[in-house]
């Protein structure tokens, strides 16, 4: 008898309240099992109540309960549990009491009664609500019961509430579960709002928090009288994302007040106004998911400029994708002077293209537009592709590893020429036929055979070789070669390290031909030596140039390799060209039969430093022509990364143009658990250079805990040109925080 009365109110116990605190409420299933146990139960016929004494559980589904005391009140259809309350919901939420009162009438199936206009609500004391995102609530009592609109509604009283570790010392405690409410009251949080109340409507996932202050570091900051937000379970809403605070001479000193609509499940806005001194700058995003595709627009305007970028991005089928991505700006200047994108990148591309990628075939067909943000180059110089196609077939018609590389192309260049002021246009049509047979012998020697033909042809408008001399016709060029790559991998494995030391040597075969002197060259550009292009069958990347003559390349790469992630590389190499053709000039490092010297070293140890360089040596004074070093020392506390650029550039044998050469250096450290900084400073180390010296200088700071976000920056420019091509310096200064999960929040 006492078993069944007790699963009758195991049932109601576990229907009601557990659903009834939860985060997300889940309907009463019969079917499923319940798992309870305690040291004692007692059933008393007489006063209807059933007693669980000392370490009470009840599993439901994903639902637990623990409690030291529990009594089920049959006649008056209420539970009440004592001492260590503790339920764990559906969502992973916690919730802790010290007594907890649960009446029968709030269960699910009796929402809407109409004779029931509003229920009884259950009841809890000195609660503390653990949240999955590890957030702690703690309240003087909480209630939950139905709204008029049948909505589980929750109220905590007396709310402190904050995302933050409780600290002592600045130290978390290990366990908050051995603290009492009023014990945790007295320690220390970085931030944490008190309210008077705390409501939580889980059907609209969303908080309503009233006459709350701000405390930081127990000093009040801000009181406001509602503000709402969404519960944890919600991952975006519409509402404001914390501000920034920023400024640069353009515009002033300013705050961008970021605005996020969530406009329906696939797609969402952020507007984010910059309101400065001097006027609004408006910018915003747009995304938006398809089923099989994605849409993403970024902009921003202020008074006659702009800039706006486009990301569309359609996967059609299983083999074939469509893309546009267009970026544009309506003056070279505007993105720099205003801040809006730090990328570096001294190129804007915009692009139609549709691509098909499968096992053995890819397909390209496409439009490409560049634009030059450097300001003493014309845009109208620049060439537009449209159309171009690309196709290329494998195929392995032989039983071994070789393969066949059928490849076409087509492509239509336009630019303005500046001395005619007209429009040159070229068409390309290409094809291509390679074999490739890979392989290795049998006692190690590994090797590759490669043959290769190439034939284009060409219809030109206005091309201009120089001042006095241009071509309007067709033309023709063709070129084939056969290239054999040999290496041997040598192996010394030991205890603690192993050594590879691989010499390499390659030839390749083809005729010494000229260049068609009517055929422009749009695509291929300048061939510049390095290790990259060392071993490269072909070194123009396009048709328009071919690289005449026969030429063997050789060279050894070698790495050693510890145990404990350390390792060392090494690559050296150098070109014979047989040809006595001028193709090259000498900035390219080919000019001669012998080219110049290349080479790559990179170090790894175990993570503390990572070091990688890459040189040129003239071969005939045996100078750095190239150099290109970029490393990283340290560790958290204190990191040192910087990459150095020298570039020397050759007229001739004996004369040389300005050099290049730069320095980009960071300092970083991560101060403490909470705190970090970083440094980063551009230098033009060439002293006869107009912008020598420091370029840019860019000093941030962070802080960042588990509950709380401060950032500040400033950026400062030494050599910013302005629309009328003057050159000033430039400084802007931003400054954000964040409370977490305020990120995102909506003021009423």
């Amino acid at each position: 008898m006492i078993k069944r009365y007790f699963f009758i109110g195991a049932f109601i116990f576990v229907g009601t309240l557990v659903p009834a605190f939860a985060v997300k409420s889940e309907e009463f299933d019969s079917n499923l099992p319940i798992n309870y146990s305690a040291d004692e139960v007692v059933y008393n016929k007489e006063t209807g109540q059933i007693i669980l004494n000392e370490n009470v559980y009840l599993k439901y589904g994903n639902n637990e309960f623990k409690a030291k005391y529990v009594n089920y009140d049959t006649v008056n259809k209420t539970i009440s549990a004592n001492g260590n309350v503790e339920i764990k919901t559906i969502d992973n939420d916690i919730i802790r009491a010290e007594k907890v009162l649960i009446t029968e009438k709030n269960k699910p199936d009796e929402i809407g009664n109409q004779n029931n206009k509003k229920n009884d609500s259950d009841k809890m004391n000195g609660v503390r609500y653990i949240m999955f995102d590890k957030s702690i609530a703690t309240a003087a009592s909480a209630t939950h019961e139905k709204d008029e609109e049948g909505q589980d509604v929750t109220n905590f009283y007396d709310v402190d509430y904050s995302t933050c570790d409780y600290c002592i010392n600045g130290f978390p405690i290990e366990d908050e579960s051995t603290y009492t409410n009023s014990q945790l009251e007295e320690l220390d949080r970085f931030w944490h709002i008190k309210a008077s109340r705390l409501e939580h409507n889980k059907d609209e996932k969303q908080m309503y928090v009233y006459h709350s202050k701000l405390y930081m570091k127990e000093m009040p900051l801000l009181y406001i009288p509602y503000f709402s937000y969404p519960d944890p379970t919600v991952k975006r809403k519409t509402g404001f994302l914390m501000p920034s605070y920023k400024s640069n001479s353009k515009l002033g000193k300013g705050v961008i007040v970021p605005y996020y609509i969530e406009v329906d499940d696939n797609t969402d806005i952020t507007y984010r106004p910059w309101i400065a001194e001097k006027g609004v700058l408006h910018a915003g995003d747009f995304r938006h998911k398809f089923k099989d595709a994605s849409l993403a627009f970024e902009g921003s305007k202020y008074k006659d400029m702009y800039n706006y970028k486009v990301d569309f991005d359609w996967k059609m089928t299983d083999v074939w994708r469509f893309q546009v991505n267009g970026d544009r700006v309506s003056d070279d200047t505007y993105m720099r002077l205003y801040d809006i994108r730090d990328d570096g990148e001294n190129w804007l591309t915009s692009e139609v293209k549709a691509e098909a990628l499968a096992s053995d075939y890819y397909v390209y067909l496409g439009a490409t537009e560049y634009r030059d943000m450097r300001k003493d180059v014309e845009d109208d110089s620049i060439p537009k592709v449209l159309p171009e196609i690309k196709m290329q077939k494998y195929l392995t018609p032989f039983d071994n590893n070789g393969y066949f590389t059928l490849a076409a192309s087509s492509a239509e260049l336009r630019r303005k020429d500046s001395f005619i002021g007209l429009t040159k246009k070229s068409n390309r049509v290409s094809t291509e036929l390679a074999y490739h047979y890979p392989g290795v012998s049998n006692w190690g020697l590994a090797y590759e055979v490669g043959t290769s033909h190439i034939f284009n042809i060409y219809r030109i408008n206005e091309y201009r070789k120089d001042p006095e001399d241009s071509f309007t016709g067709n033309a023709t060029s063709e070129s084939s070669q056969a290239s054999l790559m040999l290496s041997y991998p040598l192996v010394n494995v030991q205890d603690n390290y192993s050594v590879i030391f691989e010499p390499m040597v390659m030839g390749v075969a083809a005729p010494n031909s000229s260049q068609n002197k009517n055929i422009p060259n749009e695509e291929s550009n300048e061939i510049d030596m390095t290790d990259i292009a060392l071993f490269s069958e072909r070194r123009y990347v396009a048709n328009d140039r071919i690289e005449p003559g026969s030429r063997v390349d050789y060279g050894f790469k070698t790495s050693i390799n510890g145990e404990n992630g350390t390792s060392l590389s090494l690559m050296f190499g150098q070109s014979y060209r047989f040809s006595d053709r001028e193709e090259f000039s000498w900035t390219s490092g080919l000019h001669d039969h012998y080219s110049d010297y290349v080479g790559r070293a990179t170090l790894n140890l175990n993570g503390w430093a990572n070091i990688g360089y890459s040189f040129r040596i003239d071969k005939d004074n045996h100078k750095l022509a190239r150099s290109d070093t970029h490393f990283s020392v340290g560790n958290p506390l204190l990191r040192f990364s910087a990459s150095y650029i020298y570039l020397k550039n050759k007229i001739d044998k004996d004369r040389y143009a300005k050099d290049q050469e730069e320095i980009n250096y960071t300092v970083s450290s991560q101060l403490s658990r909470f705190w970090s900084t970083s440094l980063n400073q551009r230098y033009n180390l060439k002293k006869d250079s107009k912008d020598y010296g420091m370029t840019d200088m860019t000093w941030a700071i962070r802080y960042e805990d588990e509950c709380f976000a401060w950032i500040g920056s400033v950026k400062r420019e030494y050599n910013v040109h302005d629309k009328d091509g003057t050159t000033k310096k430039e400084t802007t200064i931003e400054m954000g925080i964040e409370l977490k999960p305020y990120g995102a929040f909506n003021v009423m």
